[in-house]
């Protein structure tokens, strides 16, 4: 009967232990529908979103296929940068780019395939588009918000320092309209 009873009260432990949003196995995507995307002034931008290891588990052995973006207004030049595992607060080294100015859809979701995908090790993933504008537009689109930790780094060629849009713009509560996919 003492067995029995210990298998009750273990068995509900294993499920909790194992839930599902331990170990995500969607799309990589801190965003919600795109609403919007900030007004910057003319200058390069970088807009990332990280994923961290507890993010990534439920992507190991598969890798980076695919990068899905939305743009607002056409920036002078569009690039996709993916960086590796640095620090918590700055993306490592680049493993990936790509000049997309004259391929992305403007107004809506542009979807980049990459040419050689990028193993999914467990180390942290940062999805950068940089951006040149040649005039105060909004080129990046985002969400409404809440920010999603790690949903809204952005680079400003002026100072370059990686800042969460939120300190940068107080009040402000936007995730990047970023995301990765892994087959």
């Amino acid at each position: 009967m003492k067995q029995l009873w210990m298998i009750l009260l273990v068995l509900p432990l294993l499920f909790t232990a194992c839930g599902d949003d331990e170990c995500p196995d969607d799309p990589l995507q801190h965003d919600g529908a795109n609403v919007t995307g900030p007004i910057l002034p003319a200058g390069i931008h970088e807009f990332a979103v990280r994923f961290a290891d507890n993010e990534l588990c439920g992507h190991l052995g598969k890798s980076l296929s695919d990068v899905r973006f939305f743009i607002g207004d056409t920036p002078s030049i569009l690039e996709l940068v993916i960086y590796g595992e640095g620090t918590e607060t700055t993306p490592g080294g680049e493993l990936y780019s790509a000049n997309l100015t004259n391929a992305f859809v403007l107004q809506d979701w542009t979807n980049h395939i990459i040419n050689e995908p990028i193993e999914i090790t467990g180390e942290d993933i940062w999805i950068a588009l940089r951006v040149s504008l040649s005039g105060t537009q909004a080129s990046v689109g985002c969400d409404g918000g809440p920010n999603q930790t790690d949903g809204d780094w952005l680079l400003r060629a002026n100072d370059g320092q990686w800042i969460p849009f939120r300190e940068r713009s107080p009040g402000e509560s936007v995730n990047w309209n970023i995301r990765g996919f892994a087959n």
